[in-house]
């Protein structure tokens, strides 16, 4: 017998569909790569046979600390198989990081994210080297020393 349940888990699993598209949506908007970093895991997947215009940015892979690596479009064109950014690097900037490869600071979600001492990062235009365990503050506020560039 039908007792709606399963109509409710329905329509609750296409509001979170339509609610994640249009954060992703959202997503597309920031300029920041730090914020987009922090955001990393909401972004849509790399997909096979889609068309990516210049500028669209989404994750495919993971980055040196484990999170999801995002890229940017350089040139739209539409996704093959053997067109992805480790087999093409060429149509894709891969996005945080500095100029020089430093991985761009963004704020911990929690201790299982957190920086460890040595840990260096880039961050308001400066190199940062973590100076403690499980550091989640932010370069020049506490654990953190500047390095030299």
């Amino acid at each position: 017998p039908a007792d709606g349940r399963s109509e409710i888990r329905i329509a609750y699993v296409h509001n979170c569909d339509y609610l994640r598209r249009a954060i992703q949506l959202f997503l597309q908007t920031l300029t920041d790569e730090s914020q987009m970093m922090e955001a990393a895991a909401v972004y849509p997947a790399y997909a096979v046979n889609r068309r990516y215009p210049a500028g669209e940015i989404f994750s495919f892979g993971e980055n040196a600390d484990g999170e999801p690596q995002l890229y940017r479009v350089i040139q739209a064109h539409v996704s093959q198989a053997d067109w992805n950014p480790a087999a093409l690097p060429a149509l894709y900037e891969k996005l945080g990081f500095s100029p020089s490869g430093l991985p761009l600071w963004t704020r911990p979600l929690s201790a299982a994210d957190a920086y460890q001492a040595g840990d260096m990062v880039w961050h308001q235009a400066r190199k940062w080297i973590s100076q403690a365990d499980n550091n989640v503050w932010e370069p020049g506020v506490y654990g953190w020393e500047e390095a030299g560039a």
